[in-house]
């Protein structure tokens, strides 16, 4: 198999090869036996034109015409036979080529050593033997590199013993009947063996041009259907990994979008968005003070609130009383208690609808937007690791802070991707909306933690759209790097007004060159985020994105992925 040709496409490369063969070593047969029957309807007609030396002798040649006719014909319609009615390999119609060559050849020589001889007496016999074996050899090996797709190796083996017989008969007969001077008789007999090795040349370069082309256009086919394939795949995976993806929501006062453009069909960047139960208290506790302290007093409210369901349910409507002492045993179990609006809510009748409602009015967003060094199908399957273990560690923790968030996703990348020198950077936020949804004016509040990711900002909108925007700046380092992960600041916050816009990016925004080769870095990203701003919150990512491909010179370099959230009434 030809070097140019990939070791994955060799099976494929050998059946094309033997089919090929199969169908030409038909034709091959075929045609020499038509020429071999018209060579006998030729005889037929010339046997006059033979040398007159008795009829003894005439009839000898005679014989020998036909039978040497007989002998290159016959084993042809074997050929044809054993090659049409059985499936053989490469190898065996190889094979039967070699024999069928041979015999036709060493026929061949025999027939014109006689008829060298008869006719022409001993004077010309040399020279009229040696043009016959030159003919038969250039003619026969010329034909058959035409018709048979071989390699230039190939093509000559079959040759060895008509061209060996060929060269000792005639060094034969020069020896023997020549009357030439010794050292002409050397010179004419390696002129001859020259001649007869460049009779080979035609030959052998048709055998390794076809040999090559056949190898190009099979290589090209393949690529071509490779690639095809390559890209159904590759829409295929598209498909799938867009699912990851969360659909753009508005609810509890947040509305969040985003855009994505990869640098191929798929990518490494990420995000990873859901909106999670929470407790106002158990989410300050966090991050003012022992993080296990404060999933252990949610976990306590949440136990007290299933004790309190259970209650209402087993006891009706006649153990109302019953059920508010359980409720207030519920306020005290978490540390002091729900908040304000929460705890007021939780006095009324029954435990489940007071679960529900509670729930419903104290959702937070989790974001989690993810940049996977690299490119391709490598990054993406990175990614659907990464997004497994998101949805463990939020199954498990539905109040899993930022800070833990990353310190998870820190193990999970240096036990399992370390190795393959695959990093990630990350930040990850959780968005708090007001304790009361009465309150339409109050900030929602910002928990974050950035391990190496670029810093998200949040813009002011109206009076405060010029203002100087809030930087989340990194608080850790990349993730993957070190077994543990060090945290900077670990209750890092900011706000989030009414009608401000946090927005969150990869790398390849603020990596896009233009044509000088200038960055549009942060600042333009920001720049881009104003312009932005008057727009519905539906249409700010959009907006973003094309105002980094209108910067950006050329296709696309880096996945880029921006993320926009705002704060609504």
């Amino acid at each position: 198999m030809p070097q140019s040709v990939p070791h994955d496409f060799g099976f494929e490369y050998l059946q094309e090869q033997t089919r090929r063969l199969r169908k030409r070593v038909l034709w091959y047969c075929a045609l020499t036996v038509a020429l071999g029957v018209l060579s006998l309807a030729v005889f037929g007609f010339s046997f006059e034109d033979l040398p007159d030396e008795g009829p003894l002798v005439r009839r000898g040649l005679i014989a020998l015409l036909l039978t040497a006719t007989l002998v290159s014909t016959l084993p042809y319609v074997w050929g044809l036979w054993r090659v049409g009615r059985k499936q053989l390999t490469r190898a065996q119609m190889l094979e039967v080529v070699y024999r069928l060559l041979l015999i036709s050849l060493l026929a061949g020589v025999v027939v014109g050593f006689v008829f060298a001889l008869m006719r022409e007496g001993t004077n010309k016999a040399t020279l009229t033997f040696g043009v016959s074996v030159l003919n038969s050899l250039f003619l026969s090996h010329l034909i058959a590199c035409i018709l048979l797709p071989w390699t230039p190796r190939e093509s000559v083996r079959p040759f060895y013993a008509p061209f060996a017989a060929g060269i000792g008969t005639f060094i034969a007969l020069t020896l023997i009947l020549g009357r030439l001077e010794w050292w002409m008789r050397g010179l004419t007999i390696i002129g001859f063996i020259a001649v007869c090795t460049a009779a080979f040349l035609p030959g052998l370069a048709i055998a390794w041009w076809k040999h090559n082309r056949f190898a190009r256009e099979f290589l090209l086919s393949r690529l071509g259907r490779g690639y095809s394939e390559l890209q159904r795949e590759l829409t295929d995976a598209q498909r799938i990994h867009e699912r990851l993806f969360p659909k753009p929501q508005r609810r509890h006062g947040l509305d969040f979008s985003y855009a994505y453009a990869p640098m191929r069909s798929i990518g490494g960047d990420y995000l990873y968005a859901r909106f999670l139960p929470s407790d106002t208290r158990a989410a300050r506790t966090w991050h003012g003070g022992d993080p296990a302290s404060g999933r252990a007093g949610q976990a306590g409210g949440l136990h007290a609130s299933a004790s309190v369901s259970m209650a209402g349910s087993a006891n009706g409507g006649d153990n109302e009383i019953a059920v508010g002492s359980a409720v207030g045993g519920a306020r005290a179990s978490v540390a002091g208690g729900l908040s304000g609006g929460v705890a007021a809510r939780a006095a009324t009748v029954g435990g489940v609808a007071v679960e529900r409602e509670a729930a419903a009015a104290t959702e937070d967003l989790l974001i989690v937007v993810l940049d996977v060094c690299g490119h391709g199908i490598t990054a993406a399957l990175t990614v659907n690791r990464l997004y497994g273990e998101l949805e463990r560690l939020v199954g498990e923790d539905p109040l899993i802070n930022p800070t833990d968030v990353l310190r998870a996703l820190n193990r999970f990348a240096y036990l399992t991707l370390s190795e393959e020198s695959l990093f990630v950077t990350a930040i990850a936020m959780r968005i708090e909306p007001p304790a009361d949804p009465a309150d339409a004016n109050a900030p929602a509040t910002i928990y974050y933690a950035n391990a190496g990711h670029p810093p998200a900002c949040v813009l002011g909108a109206g009076a405060l759209a010029s203002a100087e925007p809030t930087m989340l700046e990194p608080t850790a380092m990349v993730l993957g790097v070190s077994r543990e992960l060090e945290i900077d600041r670990e209750a890092a916050t900011a706000r989030l007004p009414v009608g401000a816009t946090l927005i969150a990016y990869t790398d390849g925004a603020m990596e896009a060159r233009n044509a000088h080769g200038r960055m549009l870095n942060v600042g333009g990203v920001i720049d881009a985020a104003r312009a932005a701003g008057t727009l519905e919150a539906s249409q700010r990512c959009p907006a973003v994105m094309a105002a980094i491909s209108s910067h950006r010179f050329g296709p696309i370099s880096d996945d880029t992925l921006v993320v926009a959230v705002s704060r609504v009434c």
